[in-house]
C-alpha cells in the first residue's frame, strides 16, 4: 500500500454507497487508479490505517457531497489534508453540502451528470496529474519533532483545528486564523500540533515551528533566517525577528506553530494579524481572548489509553495485558505522559504490566517514576514532574496553598465550599510561600478564593464546576512530593475534620 500512489480516492457516507460505486466504475473505465473502500479493503482488516494509508497514497480527492456527508468525521478526515480535492456535488446546494475547509475548491456538479460533465471532470483530473505532486521532506522541513507512531485517539480534535483556522473571514480584507490548544502539562498538547503538520502539510508551502519557553525575539530572527530573509543574523534581533511577521503578515498560506507559551500577553505581538498565515498555539494557559480561538484537551479515553500503552510498550495484545494495561491507565490518570512513562518502564525493565503497578506502590518508588525522565513522543526528555513544577512555582501564594490542600483530597468532586471554609489551613500553608515582610497581607476571603481557583484553572491546573472542582491525581502526587516533611505533617493533620482523604 505504501509503496503504491493511486490517482484517486472516493469519500463517501455510507448510505451513498451506490453513487460511490458508480462514480468508481466510470473512473475505471477512463483509466485512472482508484482507491475504493469496497474494492480495496477485505473482511477482518484493520479498516481505519487501510483508509488512512489509502488516503495518504492518493493524489485526488473525490468527496460525493450530499447534505450528510459533512456529518460524519471519517469523511471529513479522510478529505480535509488532501493534496487536491474535487468536490462532486450529488444533492443539495454546495454551501450547504461543503463544510469550510471545502469551499476553496471548485465543485463539480453531478446532480444530474451528462456525458460532458464526465468529460470535464476526467480532463479537470488528467490535469492535475500533469503536475509535480508536493515533496514532504520540504514542507516539514523546518519541523523540531519526529512524527508520533503511537498517536492514538485525537482526530476529532484534529478536525476541529482545521475548521476553525478556516473559519470565513469576518470581513472583507485578508484575516490570518490563530487557534490555541491549551490543556494540563503532560496531555499531549505538542503531540497533537506536530500530529497536525503530518496530517495537513500538502495544504501549507511552509511549517514552522517556534518554541515559545525560549527568547521569542530570537525564535523569530531564526524564522527570517529560515524563510530566507537574511543571510545571517544581524546585531539587530528586533529587526530581523520583524522581518519574519511582516512575511507571515502577508506571503502565501503558511502554518506557525508556537509551542509552549507561557501566556497570551508574551506572544500576542507575534501572532500573525492579517495575510494568510494559520497559527496553532499550545499552552498550559486557558485564559484566552476572544481574539484566539481556544480548544481544551483532556486525558485520553480507558480505551485510547490502554491502546496507547499497548502499542508503545510492544506487549502483545492478550485479554490478560489489556485488563492490567487498563488497570495502569486509571492509575496513570488517562494522561498521555504518564502513560508513555509507563510504557517506556514496561518496555525498557522487561516487566508487566502488574510489576509497573507493584512498583508504582510504593512510595518511594512512585516518586521516583513521578521523576524520571522519559525520550517522550516529541523527543525530547521530559518527567510528569517537571512537566508541572514550572507551572506550580509560578502560581500565586494561595492558589499554590489550595493546590496543596485539594493534593490530600479524592481528586473528583471536591466541594468548593470545602476549600471556601479552609480559609484558616490555607493561611497557614502560605506562611511558608510568602515573604517574611508580606505576612499582613494574607487574604483568603471567599473572593481572594475563587479568584485563586480561577487562576488554578486558567493554567489547566484543576477542571472547576460551580460547585465542585476536580483535579488530576498526578497532579496531586507532583504536589505532595514536593512538600518537606514538616509541611507533609502540617497538611495531613486537619484532614481527620473532613473525612475525604485521597493517601
Amino acid at each position: 500500500m505504501k509503496s503504491r500512489t493511486y490517482d484517486l480516492f472516493i469519500s463517501y457516507k455510507s448510505e451513498n454507497v451506490e453513487l460511490a460505486s458508480r462514480l468508481y466504475e466510470r473512473l475505471m473505465g477512463a483509466g485512472f487508479s482508484v482507491w475504493f473502500d469496497k474494492a480495496r479493503l477485505n473482511p477482518g482488516c484493520k479498516w481505519h490505517v487501510e483508509i488512512e494509508e489509502g488516503c495518504e497514497a492518493s493524489r485526488i480527492i473525490l468527496p460525493v457531497l450530499t447534505p450528510n456527508w459533512k456529518d460524519s468525521e471519517w469523511t471529513k478526515f479522510e478529505t480535509y489534508g488532501a493534496e487536491f480535492v474535487i468536490p462532486l456535488l450529488y444533492e443539495g446546494e454546495f454551501k450547504d453540502a461543503a463544510p469550510l475547509p471545502l469551499r476553496e475548491y471548485q465543485f463539480s456538479d453531478f446532480r444530474q451528470p451528462d456525458e460532458e460533465a464526465w468529460n470535464q471532470l476526467f480532463a479537470r483530473i488528467r490535469q492535475y496529474l500533469d503536475q509535480e505532486p508536493p515533496e514532504k521532506t520540504q514542507r516539514l522541513a523546518f519541523v523540531p519533532y519526529a512524527h508520533n507512531p503511537y498517536f492514538v485517539g485525537r482526530e476529532k480534535h484534529l478536525l476541529d483545528i482545521h475548521e476553525k483556522l478556516c473559519r470565513a473571514p469576518s470581513t472583507a480584507l485578508t484575516q490570518a486564523t490563530a487557534q490555541a490548544v491549551s490543556g494540563l502539562g503532560g496531555v499531549g498538547k505538542t503531540t497533537l500540533a506536530r500530529e497536525y503538520a503530518e496530517k495537513f502539510w500538502r495544504l501549507y508551502r511552509d511549517i514552522l515551528w517556534v518554541r515559545a519557553d525560549r527568547p521569542i525575539v530570537l525564535e523569530f530572527q531564526r524564522l527570517a533566517e529560515e524563510l530566507g530573509l537574511i543571510r545571517e543574523w544581524s546585531q539587530d534581533p528586533e529587526e530581523d525577528a520583524r522581518k519574519a511577521m511582516r512575511e507571515l503578515s502577508r506571503g502565501p498560506r503558511r502554518l506557525l506553530i508556537i509551542d509552549n507559551a507561557p501566556n497570551e500577553k508574551r506572544i500576542q505581538e507575534w501572532i500573525p494579524k492579517a495575510g494568510h498565515c494559520h497559527t496553532i498555539i499550545t499552552s498550559r494557559f486557558a485564559g484566552w481572548s476572544a481574539a484566539v480561538q481556544n480548544i481544551q484537551v483532556g486525558v485520553l479515553e480507558p480505551s485510547l489509553a490502554r491502546e496507547l500503552l499497548l502499542k508503545r510498550s510492544g506487549m502483545p495484545d492478550s485479554e490478560e495485558n489489556r485488563e492490567s494495561a487498563d488497570r495502569v491507565a486509571k492509575e496513570s490518570g488517562y494522561l498521555p505522559l504518564a502513560l508513555e512513562h509507563a510504557a517506556a518502564y514496561v518496555q525498557g525493565a522487561l516487566k508487566s504490566f502488574d510489576q509497573y503497578l507493584a512498583d508504582y506502590a510504593e512510595a518511594s518508588s512512585r516518586r521516583g517514576l513521578i521523576a524520571q525522565r522519559v525520550l517522550g513522543s516529541t523527543q525530547y526528555p521530559k518527567s510528569v514532574a517537571k512537566t508541572w513544577l514550572v507551572t506550580i512555582r509560578g502560581l500565586k501564594p494561595l492558589a499554590r496553598s489550595i493546590l496543596s490542600l485539594i493534593s490530600f483530597l479524592a481528586p473528583d468532586d471536591i466541594p468548593r465550599s470545602l476549600v471556601t471554609e479552609a480559609g484558616k489551613i490555607l493561611q497557614e500553608g502560605m506562611l511558608e510561600l510568602k515573604p517574611e515582610n508580606d505576612q499582613n497581607k494574607i487574604e483568603t476571603s471567599a473572593y481572594a478564593i475563587d479568584n485563586a481557583l480561577a487562576e488554578l484553572k486558567r493554567f489547566s491546573m484543576i477542571s472547576l464546576q460551580q460547585e465542585s472542582l476536580s483535579v488530576h491525581r498526578l497532579v496531586q502526587a507532583v504536589q505532595r512530593n514536593g512538600l518537606d516533611e514538616f509541611a507533609l505533617r502540617r497538611w495531613r493533620l486537619p484532614f481527620c475534620l473532613f473525612g475525604q482523604v485521597s493517601i
